[in-house]
């Protein structure tokens, strides 16, 4: 999933009132996502964004959310934690 939907969906679990999970994972997309004015990014560019958000994440995993959810989103990027992200420029 690329960036930009991760964004919406992590916005819309803080809107339904997760205060635990997603402010962190969107915190941590936000910090280690490209500069959208990067149109070239070279491959070792992206291979220490990858390594970034992994770091992130693996910290903002650890938390535990109770509201319904952050506990579905948490799961979900538990989930697919392997697979490397997709960064958009837009």
């Amino acid at each position: 999933m690329c960036s930009t939907h991760q964004v919406r969906n992590v916005q819309y679990v803080i809107d339904a009132g997760n205060t635990i999970f997603a402010p962190s994972m969107l915190e941590s997309l936000r910090r280690v996502a490209p500069q959208p004015q990067a149109r070239a990014v070279k491959a070792s560019t992206m291979q220490r964004h990858r390594q970034d958000l992994q770091k992130c994440l693996a910290a903002v995993l650890e938390l535990e959310p109770t509201q319904a959810d952050g506990i579905q989103l948490c799961k979900w990027h538990r989930k697919v934690r392997e697979r490397p992200p997709v960064f958009t420029s837009e």
